[in-house]
C-alpha cells in the first residue's frame, strides 16, 4: 500500500512540473520573440545580449521542468538569475523612474532571495526533517510577494511608467506592449506558482491515513488558501464539485443527493445559485455534526460572508469538513480495531484447541 501511494505521489509531482514546464515552454516562446523584434529593431547590443542570455535561461528552465528528476538545478538556475538581474541592474534609470519603481525592483529582488531560500530548503528537507510548517510559510510568502511585485508592475504601466518601453521600441503600438507585458506576467506567475508545488514537501502525509481522510474530503488547509488566493477562483469550482461529491457520503437519512456536475454548472451560470449551495452544504455538514456529538451553525453565517468577505466560507466549509473527516476515518479506525482484535482473539483460540 505504502509503494503504491508513494507512486501516486510522485505521478502528483510530476504533474505539477509538467504544468509549470508548460507555462515555461510558452515563456520561451515569447522570449524568441522579444529577441527577433529587438534585432530587426537595431537595438543596442547590450540589450540583446541581454534577451538572449534571457532565452537561454528559460529554455534551461523549461527542460529542467519537463525533466523533473532532481531540485537542485532549481538553486543554481535561481540564484544565477538573481545575480545576474542585480550584476545589470541600472541604479540611475530606476531612480530617474521614481519611488513606485524602486519599491517594484527592491519587491523583485526580495521574492528572489526567498525563491532561492525555499529551492534550497526544498533539496535538504528530506536530510534535515525541516517541519513542514516553515516550508509551506516559505511558499506562502514567495507566492504573496510576487503577486505583489506583478500588482506594482501593473500600475506601473497603468501610469505609463513602464522602463522596458525605453529598451526596445514598441511605442508604436503601446497596446501590444502592454498585452505582451502582462502575458509575461501572467506566465511567470503561473511557472512560479506550480514551481512552489512541486518543491514543497506535500509528500510527508501520514500515508494511509490521509488518503483514506482525503477521500473522506479532507484537504490541508495551507493549500486550500494557497489556491484560493492564487488561481483566480478555478479552485473554488474545483472545490465545489469535490465538495459536492464528497458530502453525498456523508448526507444524512433526509438529505438528498445532489449531482456535483450539475451543482457546478449551475453556480457558474446561474445567479445566487451558489449561495443555495451553500447553504445545503453546510445543512448537511451540521447534521453531519450532530451525528458526531458537535454543534455546527454555518449556513447562516456563510451566505452572510459571502457578501462581504467572499473568500472566508470555503475556507470555514473546509475546516468543518476537515473535523468531519477526522472524526469518520478515527470511527472507521476504532471499528476495524475492533474486528481485528476479534479475529486475532478468534484465531489465537483455534490455536490453543489445536495444541490441546
Amino acid at each position: 500500500m505504502e509503494e503504491m501511494l508513494n507512486s501516486r505521489e510522485k505521478q502528483e509531482s510530476k504533474l505539477y512540473a509538467l504544468i509549470a514546464g508548460i507555462f515555461s515552454f510558452f515563456l520561451v516562446i515569447q522570449a524568441i520573440y522579444t529577441v527577433n523584434v529587438i534585432s530587426v529593431e537595431g537595438t543596442p547590443n547590450t540589450s540583446i545580449v541581454a534577451e538572449i542570455v534571457n532565452l537561454i535561461y528559460m529554455l534551461v528552465f523549461t527542460i529542467a521542468l519537463f525533466v523533473a528528476k532532481s531540485k537542485i538545478p532549481f538553486v543554481a538556475l535561481t540564484g544565477f538569475s538573481l545575480i545576474y538581474n542585480f550584476a545589470n541592474i541600472d541604479f540611475e534609470t530606476i531612480r530617474m523612474l521614481g519611488p513606485l519603481t524602486i519599491i517594484t525592483n527592491i519587491i523583485n529582488y526580495v521574492g528572489m532571495i526567498l525563491l532561492l531560500a525555499y529551492c534550497i530548503l526544498a533539496c535538504v528537507e528530506k536530510q534535515n526533517k525541516i517541519k513542514p510548517f516553515t516550508m509551506q510559510g516559505m511558499c506562502l510568502s514567495v507566492l504573496t510577494v510576487f503577486l505583489i511585485h506583478n500588482m506594482l508592475i501593473l500600475t506601473s504601466y497603468l501610469l505609463n511608467r513602464s522602463n522596458r518601453i525605453t529598451q526596445w521600441t514598441l511605442a508604436d503600438n503601446i497596446t501590444t506592449f502592454y498585452s505582451l507585458q502582462i502575458l509575461t506576467m501572467i506566465l511567470l506567475y503561473g511557472r512560479l506558482f506550480f514551481l512552489c508545488l512541486w518543491l514543497s514537501p506535500y509528500n510527508d502525509k501520514e500515508d494511509v491515513v490521509y488518503e483514506r481522510e482525503k477521500q473522506l474530503g479532507f484537504v490541508r488547509m495551507y493549500e486550500h488558501v494557497i489556491y484560493l488566493l492564487f488561481t483566480c477562483g478555478v479552485w473554488e469550482l474545483v472545490w465545489l464539485y469535490r465538495t459536492t461529491k464528497t458530502l453525498n457520503e456523508h448526507r444524512g437519512e433526509f438529505d438528498k443527493e445532489r449531482d456535483p456536475l450539475a451543482c457546478l454548472l449551475l453556480s457558474m451560470f446561474i445567479p445566487f445559485y451558489y449561495l443555495y449551495w451553500l447553504y445545503k452544504t453546510c445543512k448537511i455538514m451540521e447534521r453531519k455534526a450532530e451525528e458526531q456529538g458537535d454543534s455546527c451553525s454555518l449556513a447562516v453565517l456563510c451566505v452572510v460572508l459571502t457578501f462581504i468577505v467572499g473568500i472566508v466560507p470555503p475556507i470555514l466549509v473546509q475546516l468543518r469538513l476537515n473535523d468531519i473527516a477526522k472524526k469518520t476515518y478515527a470511527a472507521e479506525s476504532e471499528q476495524n480495531g475492533g474486528t481485528d482484535k476479534e479475529e486475532d482473539k478468534h484465531e489465537n483460540t483455534n490455536v490453543v484447541v489445536n495444541v490441546e
